[in-house]
């Protein structure tokens, strides 16, 4: 019988999307249902042709950008729900 993966989440996303208003009603979808769990220990690339939202994925991780819709979670921190900079200045250090 295998035993569960142990280790904690350090970044876990769900259904994470980033929208971009250009007018209305008019919206660009840079991300969609993006889910993510990344726990202690592991390596992890982000690859994908230009323009397939590398980087503001990097973004949202790295909390310089909060998503549109879904949780993002930094060590049980729910990053997506944190507005205020100090917040997420404080969090851009853990990562």
């Amino acid at each position: 019988m295998a035993t569960g993966d142990n280790r904690k989440s350090v970044i876990k996303m769900t259904d994470i999307t980033k929208s971009y208003y250009i007018g209305q009603p008019n919206e660009l979808q840079i991300l969609f249902d993006i889910n993510l769990d990344i726990k202690e220990g592991e390596f992890v690339s982000i690859v994908g042709p230009s323009g397939s939202g590398k980087s503001t994925l990097m973004n949202i991780i790295g909390a310089l950008d909060r998503p549109t819709t879904g949780t993002y979670f930094l060590e049980n921190t729910d990053i997506s729900k944190l507005n205020d900079k100090i917040g997420r200045a404080s969090c851009r250090e853990r990562v």
